[in-house]
Formats: C-alpha cells, sequence, structure tokens
C-alpha cells in the first residue's frame, strides 16, 4: 500500500516543486475528494512540500480537510524517512523516524514571548488554534452549526497562509520540522508524515509523503515576469501567477534606480487561486504615486519556507494624466456673414489650447476651421461665412498637456435656402428572421448643407408612404417591421432633408419579403432498444415542405437541461456514448429551411444495462485457522477500476463491509471461521459500471 503510494507521490511530486504548499493544498483538495466520498466519516490527507539545505532539509505540511485540521495540530504527527539512492533504490528496507517527539502545535501559554506582541504570524497562528468565537444564540440550530463549520474553515485557511510566510509560525502550528541532515546531490529523500491518532477516531487522516531530491542543491531558480502598466496617478506591477511559487510579496520602489524602498509594510498576500482559467493570469499590485514621474521597481517573494527571494527583473513605470479637460459652452453671434463665437475659459492648470470644428452634423469633424491652435487664454473666434455657404455646425475641441481632448456643444450656423435637395439613390437593406429590417443608402454629397434622411414605409405600392422616423443624420438605420401581419411584403423608400428642412422627394423603394415564421410541428419517438451497441431510437419523419433537418438531444434524467447529440435528416439514430447502468432521456425537434424549429418532442426516459461485466476474474480465500483470519485475494482486471467493494455474512447474509483501493488486490480480516462463501467482491469500473458479487 505505501509503495503505491509512494509511487503516486512521484508522479505528483513534478507539478507541486515549484507551487508553494498553499497553493497546493488548494489543488489537492480536489484530489482527494473522491475519497472522502467514500469514506464513512470525516477525511483529510497530508499534504506537503520540502527543501534541501546544506545542513539540513525542511518539511513544511498540511491537512486536504479543514474539518479535521484542529485534530491534526492537537494530536500532532509523527515524521520517516527513507533515502533512495541513485538508482531509485533505498538504501534500507525499513523507514528512520526522524521527529524524536511528536510534532504538534505548541500550548498556548507557549506563545508567550517577548516577541510575541510584534510577531503577526504567531498572533494569528495563537488566535486561530485557541482563539474563542462566540455565535449567536437566537437564530435556528443549523444556522448555528453553519456558523461553526464557518469558522473552522477560516481558521485553518488563516493559520494555513501565515504559516506559510513565517517559519516560526509554521513550527508553533506543528506544521513544520527541520530534518538535521546534510543533503547529497546525488540522492533522494521521501518522508512519510505519520498522523499520531488511530485511524477511525473522530475524523481519518491519511498519511502524507513529501519527496526531496537532493540535486535541487545545486539548482538556481531565477523568476523573471514582472512588467508595469501606467494608470492616472498609479502604476500597476503585474507578474505572472504560474510561475510565482510564493505565498507573500514585498515591493520595492526607486527614483534613480539604486537606492530602493519599500512601499509595502506587512507583507502583500494577493489572491491564491490556482484556477489558471480565468481571465487574468496575473497578479496585481496597484501603487498610488505623482503622474510623469518615472519610478523603478523590484519585487521580492516569500515562501514556505521563509525565504525572501527577488525576482530578476528591475522595472519602470510612469503614471499619466487621463482626465479631459471639462467641456467649455460655446455661444454663437451672427451679423451678415460675420460670426463670432465665444466660450468660457478653463480652470485647468495644464489646458493647452484650442481648435475650432467644422461638420456637417452635431459630431461630425469634417475639418479645422483654422490650422493653428487657440491658446488657452483664448475666449473668442472670430471668421467671415464665404459667398457660397449654406450651413455648418461648428464646435471646439479643447485639449490638455497630455493630449486629452474633449468637446463643447455644437452651434448651427446657415443661410435661409429653399431649393429642396435632390432625391437620393441606390437604397438596399434585407430583413432578418426576427423582423428586423437593415437599410443601407450612399451619402448624397451634392448637398453640402444635408441634415439628414427619413425612413418611409407602406404595406403595397399603391398604398401612401408614412414617415416612421424623425431625421436619420447616418446612412444606415435599423427598425423592426413585425412578423405578425397578413402583408407578406413591405415597400420602403427614404427622403433627403437639408440644412432649412427641406424635403427631396422620395426614392425608388425597394422592396422587403418577411420572412417565414412558422415553425415545423415536432417529430414523435416511434421506437428504441438498448443493447451493448447503445440506445437506437427511430422517429416519425415530418411533413414539411421546408424541412431541412433533425436536432437529436440527450440529457441524464438527474439534469436539467439538454445536450445535443447530433442534426441528421435520417429518422433514426444508434447514441454509442450512453453508459451502462445509467437512466437517459431522449428529445427531437425539426429544423425548418430559415432555421426554425418546433417543439422538444415528449421525452423518452431510457434506462441502459451493465453491459461490462467482468467475468474472468478469480477469487481464492486462505484460512488462517491459528491467526485467525481470513486472506481473500484476486486476480487484477483487464480495465481500469475505480475501486473494489467487499461484502461480509455476519449472520443475515453478505452485506457491504468495506471499500478496497483500485491499486489493492488482497486482504485480510479477523474471523473465527473460514470464507465458506462468507465474503463477496464487487467490482466497480472508471466508466461507472459494475462487476457481479464474487462470492468467496
Amino acid at each position: 500500500m505505501e509503495k503505491d503510494k509512494i509511487r503516486r507521490m512521484l508522479a505528483m511530486h513534478r507539478a507541486m516543486r515549484r507551487a508553494g504548499i498553499v497553493t497546493a493544498l488548494l489543488c489537492l483538495c480536489t484530489v482527494f475528494a473522491y475519497a472522502q466520498e467514500e469514506s464513512l466519516g470525516i477525511r483529510g490527507t497530508i499534504v506537503g512540500k520540502g527543501k534541501p539545505y546544506r545542513d539540513r532539509i525542511s518539511l513544511r505540511w498540511n491537512i486536504s480537510n479543514y474539518q479535521v485540521f484542529k485534530q491534526l495540530t492537537a494530536d500532532g504527527v509523527l515524521i520517516d524517512r527513507i533515502v533512495l539512492e541513485k538508482d531509485n533504490n533505498a538504501e534500507s528496507k525499513d523507514w528512520v523516524r526522524v521527529s524524536p517527539d511528536t510534532i504538534r502545535a505548541i500550548p498556548l501559554e507557549q506563545f508567550d514571548t517577548p516577541d510575541f506582541g510584534t510577531d503577526t504570524a504567531k498572533m494569528v497562528v495563537a488566535q486561530g488554534l485557541y482563539g474563542k468565537s462566540e455565535f449567536p444564540t437566537d437564530i435556528p440550530f443549523l444556522e448555528q452549526i453553519k456558523m461553526q463549520d464557518e469558522d473552522r474553515q477560516n481558521r485553518h485557511l488563516m493559520v494555513s497562509l501565515y504559516a506559510a510566510i513565517s517559519p516560526g509560525a509554521a513550527l508553533s502550528a506543528g506544521l513544520a520540522f527541520e530534518d538535521d541532515i546534510a543533503p547529497d546531490t546525488a540522492k533522494k529523500y521521501v518522508y512519510r508524515i505519520c498522523p499520531v491518532r488511530p485511524i477511525g477516531e473522530s475524523g481519518r487522516i491519511d498519511t502524507g509523503f513529501i519527496y526531496v531530491v537532493g540535486h535541487d542543491l545545486l539548482a538556481t531558480e531565477k523568476y523573471r515576469g514582472l512588467r508595469t502598466e501606467a494608470g492616472e496617478g498609479n502604476i500597476v506591477l503585474q507578474w505572472p501567477k504560474e510561475d510565482s511559487p510564493f505565498t507573500g510579496y514585498y515591493i520595492e520602489r526607486s527614483l534613480d534606480k539604486e537606492n530602493f524602498n519599500r512601499v509595502n509594510e506587512n507583507i502583500y498576500l494577493p489572491d491564491s487561486d490556482p484556477d489558471t482559467t480565468r481571465a487574468s493570469k496575473y497578479y496585481h499590485y496597484y501603487d498610488s504615486v505623482a503622474n510623469y514621474t518615472t519610478y523603478y521597481y523590484r519585487l521580492v517573494g516569500v515562501n514556505v519556507f521563509g525565504e525572501h527571494i527577488a525576482f530578476a527583473d528591475t522595472v519602470s513605470g510612469m503614471a499619466v494624466d487621463y482626465t479631459a479637460p471639462a467641456a467649455p459652452h460655446l455661444q454663437m453671434v451672427k451679423e451678415e456673414r460675420e460670426v463670432t463665437l465665444s466660450w468660457n475659459k478653463g480652470a485647468e492648470s495644464d489646458l493647452a489650447g484650442y481648435y475650432v470644428l467644422k461638420g456637417k452634423t452635431v459630431s461630425a469633424s469634417d475639418s479645422l476651421l483654422a490650422d493653428e491652435m487657440l491658446p488657452p487664454s483664448s475666449t473668442e473666434y472670430r471668421f467671415t461665412l464665404p459667398d457660397d455657404f449654406n450651413s455648418s455646425y461648428y464646435r471646439l475641441m479643447v485639449t490638455d498637456s497630455a493630449g486629452n481632448v474633449n468637446y463643447s456643444n455644437a452651434v448651427y450656423v446657415f443661410v435661409p435656402d429653399t431649393v429642396p435637395p435632390s432625391a437620393p439613390v441606390g437604397l438596399a437593406g434585407g430583413i432578418d428572421t426576427m423582423g428586423i429590417v437593415t437599410l443601407h443608402w450612399p451619402l448624397n454629397s451634392s448637398n453640402k448643407a444635408l441634415r439628414g434622411y427619413k425612413v418611409y414605409t407602406a404595406n403595397q405600392a399603391d398604398h401612401p408612404f408614412i414617415p416612421i422616423t424623425d431625421i436619420v443624420p447616418d446612412t444606415t438605420y435599423t427598425f423592426d417591421a413585425g412578423l405578425k401581419t397578413l402583408s407578406k411584403h413591405l415597400y420602403i423608400t427614404i427622403a433627403a432633408i437639408d440644412a432649412s428642412f427641406n424635403h427631396s422627394v422620395l426614392s425608388e423603394p425597394i422592396i422587403i419579403t418577411r420572412p417565414d415564421t412558422i415553425a415545423p410541428p415536432h417529430p414523435v419517438i416511434l421506437d428504441y432498444r438498448t443493447g451493448k451497441e447503445g440506445v437506437r431510437i427511430t422517429w416519425s419523419q415530418v411533413m414539411s415542405e421546408d424541412l431541412s433537418h433533425y436536432q437529436l438531444f440527450r440529457r441524464e434524467a438527474s439534469e436539467n437541461s439538454w445536450q445535443m447529440l447530433l442534426e441528421t435528416r435520417d429518422t433514426s439514430h444508434t447514441d454509442s456514448t450512453v453508459r451502462s447502468r445509467r437512466a437517459y432521456e431522449y428529445a427531437l425537434r425539426a429544423v425548418d429551411s430559415v432555421g426554425l424549429h418546433s417543439d422538444y418532442s415528449f421525452p423518452l426516459h431510457v434506462r441502459t444495462g451493465n453491459y461490462a461485466i467482468d467475468g474472468k476474474i478469480s477469487v481464492s480465500a486462505k484460512y488462517d485457522a491459528e491467526q485467525k483470519q481470513v486472506h481473500l485475494a484476486w486476480e487484477k482486471p483487464d480495465r481500469e477500476v475505480r475501486f473494489f467493494v467487499l461484502y461480509k455474512n455476519k449472520g443475515s447474509g453478505l452485506v457491504m463491509y468495506d471499500s478496497v483501493a483500485a491499486t489493492q488486490f488482497a486482504f485480510s480480516d479477523s474471523s473465527p471461521r473460514p470464507a465458506n462463501g462468507n465474503y463477496g467482491l464487487k467490482i466497480v469500473y472508471v466508466d461507472g459500471s459494475e462487476s457481479e458479487i464474487l462470492v468467496f
């Protein structure tokens, strides 16, 4: 059993070597979740990490389940060691006990040391281990239980966190050990962390293993990836989560790249969530600084062994001003062809100046009225309209020394005009399956004083066209034409409106055909059968002229949402992806040529059989009368096993007795009598199928 655990531990070691113990604990909690589900009580596994030094090997550990954390720290552990040679053969057959005494959390009175009041980590650990919690008594009993459970979880988290940044805190919590051995770089060291309390008490704690490579003494790890991002009044430091195996950090800052000071007095503890599928794969730190000053930064990581390791990067950053000046209020006075624009002076100290913009619409800045920028002290600008002038919009663009810009309100200047613009040409558009019409047309560039367009519609060509919009200042327009109507076609035209609100004649109309909105009827499941090949389903042919295909859906009986299996034009399908001894539901939809789909068919309920029974496994039983033990053994199955279930007859037939790991093929049980049909074995495979009970 322990050799199997060592092999599994060696496989996990590569992933854990570069992870901190808090992060490793969070990752391994999911690994051991299934084991906890299979046990009859509360269960946790000891997980840890080790590091070689010239004169010692440091060990750190924790528990994968906060519910047995107090049991671990109170009852303690014993530590054994075995040394592996270069060829991975053990130096000795037996483990060597390296902890002379049980390693457990120190009593509360031993925390009372001269430095206790200034050692935050030790204070947090003491509070987490021995602090008293008060809970309200005027709440329901289940709420009290929930609050007590959350309190245990929070205590585990805080003690684990501060033990992972302070060697003294880790030793005080009974989560650390220093093995006084000079490591050999050609050897490997395996430590067995054994819980003191026997299995079967208030909680079950599984033995943990820590694997240390002596060759790591020669390794010099360098950490890189620190970078900066400019903000307004702040600089954002970023560094990669995956390549940063530290519990906390210190940020150092300098103005001359030589003399650095720490920015954070207390250690910075970023989010330790190991989920790299999140949008951000970086840790972040926001440093408030003055704008337009160059700062230099270094990063120092603190690992679970209390080491302060500096990143190789020294990076620089500068905060900048992103706030635009206030928008000025523009006023206009026109006398004949003389125009005066005026505004109030901005109050910003970094104001750079103004540009006068001229455009055909309120927000379209087609050109600069004057190429030069007006000084920040300006409050007025005068100009003369050209002889061929019709109309235009004017506004101010104000800018600061950082290049941030803002715009004033627009003022409209025009010369009276009674000549309408020419009729628009080139109107085009379409309609989607939801009845949304999208129109577009080219800009009428011959009309310099164009204000915009109006859209008109009619249900028949000989009906009057009715406007459906105000003035549209663009060359596109989208609207809902509606599908609940007897009119299959929609006629659309537009008119151009100039600055003096003269309307052109209507453009040539276009015809839009409304889409089909009637979904096909749903198919009916006619028959099904199950077998080793899967579940075969047959359904009716839908009689619809525009039928495109069918969609087949499946879900497990315990699920609410459907998952589509395939799209097909056939009327039958064999689902070969089902698993044994599962309950499924199937449903169908018909889809027509424009994408409309029917309702779901009435669901079909199917339960698959057990088609994966392994009948080739032989079992044997021997009875040791002297020891009064039954020794059971069985062959290794051909397929991958999840676990074995052992049954025993205690007088009323075979009942479930114990579960056995997938890698174990023997079991010994104290019994005053031989097997004689009193034991049974069931194989539970990874795919969910099970064997029959094999009787010994």
